[in-house]
């Protein structure tokens, strides 16, 4: 718990014009936290007021195309032991805060990922598990201007402190892809600009690369994407890591070869052998993938990166 110098949990999130949101997500997250940080990037509503009514403490920051540095703001401006990163479109259901105490208290604690909904804008909802709480240490940051990551400082934290990953399974609704609210903030135009600003800082993001693949099938561009993949393959022959890695032994999803034509021998993964390319993804894989428009003159193709000689 919290002492009188030193909170326990800081609850850090990055905000503009949630005024709508705010009132549902500051009651989701009684309990939640001991601090509260926000970094609102150009509000023109009544979000400051709403936070600062709520108790926190709201830092300034023009927004910059950049999610990780906003994002980072609120981790240096933090206090507290643990952080716990939430959106003004998440709301934990009442049993999170508890969940989440009783986790904290395990000596073997590091760090937890959050049970998501996603309501998506087809009206699916979706499942996702990111990695919401852990450690505040000035080693712990976000990259990447979207679709930021953190997993490499924490991973590292947790092996200097012999910790390990837990889940917190309480539901935490998420509407920031729902129909509504999607088109009416044009989130696709938003996160398009931003992937392609990323790729224009480093043309060999295959990260960002595939982000913006899976936007543009999404909503459906696959003109688009066709010209992207195609893009995409100098990188991707040139066997590029993906940074950051999205697991142990990462496969990326690309579109652009033909299904029939083989892969360079140095990265066909070993059961290429035992049968025909896969013309889509396996599920266990990348089920956002498997969605792709397999009618297009163009396949999915796989390669798994730890094969590169690089």
């Amino acid at each position: 718990m919290a002492t009188d110098t030193i909170p326990d949990v800081s609850l850090c999130l990055i905000v503009r014009n949630e005024a709508a949101l705010l009132p549902r997500f500051i009651d989701s997250v009684r309990g939640a936290w001991d601090e509260f940080i926000a970094v609102d990037t150009g509000s023109t509503d009544d979000t400051v007021r709403l936070l600062e009514n709520a108790g926190a403490h709201v830092i300034h920051q023009a927004w910059a195309d950049d999610f990780a540095l906003a994002r980072n703001t609120g981790l240096q401006a933090a206090h507290g032991r643990w952080v716990l990163i939430l959106d003004a479109d998440e709301f934990p259901e009442p049993a999170f805060a508890g969940e989440m105490r009783r986790l904290l208290a395990r000596p073997d604690f590091g760090a937890a990922t959050i049970h998501r909904f996603d309501q998506q804008k087809n009206g699916i909802v979706r499942h996702s598990h990111p990695i919401r709480l852990f450690a505040n240490d000035p080693d712990i940051r976000y990259r990447c201007r979207i679709h930021e990551d953190a997993r490499d400082g924490i991973d590292a934290w947790l092996a200097r402190h012999a910790r390990g990953y837990f889940a917190l399974d309480t539901p935490v609704q998420h509407v920031g892809y729902a129909l509504e609210r999607y088109d009416a903030r044009d989130k696709a135009t938003r996160d398009a600009r931003i992937l392609a600003l990323a790729i224009a800082d480093d043309a060999a993001d295959l990260y960002s690369r595939y982000k913006l693949l899976e936007l543009y099938r999404f909503t459906g561009q696959t003109t688009a994407a066709q010209a992207l993949a195609r893009e995409t393959l100098g990188p991707l022959d040139a066997c590029h890591a993906i940074a950051p890695a999205m697991s142990p032994a990462i496969w990326s999803t690309w579109c652009a070869r033909p299904s029939a034509e083989k892969m360079p021998p140095a990265r066909s993964p070993s059961w290429r052998a035992t049968g025909p390319w896969p013309s889509t993804p396996p599920t266990s894989i990348w089920p956002s993938a498997c969605a792709m428009n397999n009618s297009a003159p163009w396949s999915l193709r796989f390669t798994r990166l730890p094969a590169c000689s690089n």
